[in-house]
């Protein structure tokens, strides 16, 4: 986690990594992680209109248009590869020609470790009740509700398979 937000070794801007991190947890619909990603966002200075932008995106209803080709490519990545199993396709896979491998590769590696507290934390939600799922939703209601939006939406699409809640023993 340190060397991945650490400014001075990263290939990313700060403000990608955490743009990046606001679609993957609007992608898998995990408020509690949208409310981490939200916090590093503020704590780096990214305006949360910028982060609410990429909710947006995340979630199909809007773009990041007013980021640089590189910045749009990474964004393109970070949605197409934070759904279970993967959603890369041909135009993805042509923006990212833009960036260089090592952008590749510190955009995955960012967006991996995401998955894993992502991983870490679902296995008990389904075992709390409402009450105690609202008291871990991001503040910001907008990006709230588009990750919740997000995540109606995906579980639409035939092309994301959803995980389920492990079975009680």
């Amino acid at each position: 986690m340190r060397d991945n937000l650490d400014a001075g070794a990263s290939v990313h801007r700060l403000e990608a990594k955490c743009l990046a991190g606001t679609i993957h947890s609007t992608v898998v619909g995990d408020a509690a992680l949208a409310l981490g990603v939200e916090s590093l966002a503020a704590h780096a200075g990214v305006s949360s209109s910028r982060v609410s932008e990429a909710a947006r995106y995340a979630s199909g209803h809007g773009d990041v248009s007013s980021l640089d080709p590189k910045g749009r490519a990474a964004m393109a990545l970070a949605r197409a590869i934070s759904p279970s199993p993967a959603a890369l396709d041909d135009t993805v896979l042509e923006s990212t020609r833009t960036l260089e491998p090592a952008a590749i590769i510190e955009l995955v590696v960012w967006l991996s470790v995401l998955q894993m507290l992502h991983r870490l934390t679902i296995g008990p939600k389904h075992l709390l009740n409402a009450s105690h799922r609202k008291a871990v939703l991001p503040r910001s209601s907008s990006v709230r509700e588009t990750a919740l939006q997000g995540r109606r939406t995906l579980r639409n699409d035939p092309r994301v398979q959803t995980a389920s809640p492990p079975e009680s023993q």
